[in-house]
């Protein structure tokens, strides 16, 4: 039971360390779009500077990368959205289980514990029953050993006669 309950924990943590890495991605690439999005709109305008033509074209391009770059991280937060989902609904049902055979295995220490006096009372008959035999068993060899011994003596003593 103790390595059911350690095994639950090591899952648990497992869990943990698994949605935090994803959270951690999630904020990585976020920054990393933030950073790249401010970079493109620094170009922007030091290229309007330059030119309205360039800038009109520049302007146009970076739009397109953006929306790319977005529809890229957005896969990615949805992929992650979904795997957290799953991740969630498999821990759910693993808690479900474990209580469903935690009920199970209390049950079944009641039981058992109820078979207990009886099982107790049962031995206490045998080991009394046991302990009656030897009794007798070592008094017959007693007696035994008690008749030969006089046997002997008997016949010793008629020989020396």
């Amino acid at each position: 039971m103790d390595q059911r309950l350690q095994s639950d924990k090591d899952t648990k943590m497992l869990v943990q360390n698994l949605l935090k890495n994803v959270m951690n991605e999630v904020s990585t690439i976020k920054e990393q779009q933030e950073v790249t999005v401010a970079k493109i709109l620094k170009d922007v305008k030091d290229a309007a500077h330059e030119s309205a033509e360039r800038a009109h074209f520049l302007s146009r391009y970076i739009d397109e990368e953006i929306m790319k770059i977005g529809g890229k991280a957005g896969k990615q937060v949805e992929n992650l959205k979904v795997l957290c989902a799953k991740l969630t609904e498999q821990f759910k049902k693993h808690l479900i289980n474990h209580e469903s055979m935690k009920k199970d295995l209390y049950k079944r220490f009641e039981i058992i514990e109820g078979h207990l006096p009886v099982y107790r009372s049962e031995l206490f008959k045998l080991m009394e029953a046991s302990e009656a035999r030897s009794l007798g068993k070592l008094k017959e060899l007693k007696d035994a050993m008690s008749s030969t011994i006089l046997t002997n003596f008997t016949a010793r003593d008629d020989r020396v006669d």
